[in-house]
């Protein structure tokens, strides 16, 4: 009876650690400043093959619904926020205004915010 038990409970582990839920399609519009840009390796973020990421740090001034996907970005203005982008960025990009679309990527468990889109603003 042991046993038995005892292997369910490795079989349900085993399974949750394999099948994470995706997360639900999302979007944002976002206004806010960045507050610094660099350049990282993908293989710090576990993500193949190698290549160049950029990370954002963006104050979060406001955030608008994008048709009808979920915004959960709503809620965080105000707050500083990590974003991604496979993007260059300009080497100026530190205090100026952006406008950006963006979305949660990832599962249940861990994830990334995305720049899709961009705009500079000032």
């Amino acid at each position: 009876m042991r046993w038995r038990l005892f292997a369910a409970l490795v079989s349900i582990a085993v399974v949750s650690m394999v099948s994470a839920v995706p997360v639900m399609p999302n979007a944002a519009l976002i206004k806010g400043t960045v507050l610094e840009g660099e350049a990282i390796s993908s293989n710090l973020l576990g993500i193949q093959p190698e290549q160049t990421i950029y990370r954002l740090l963006i104050h979060v001034i406001s955030s608008e619904d994008v048709c009808e996907m979920a915004n959960f970005v709503k809620g965080k203005e105000g707050k500083d926020m990590a974003f991604y982008t496979k993007k260059p960025l300009p080497p100026d990009i530190a205090k100026r205004g952006i406008k950006a679309r963006v979305s949660y990527r990832g599962d249940e468990r861990e994830g990334l915010w995305w720049i899709l889109e961009m705009e500079i603003l000032n």
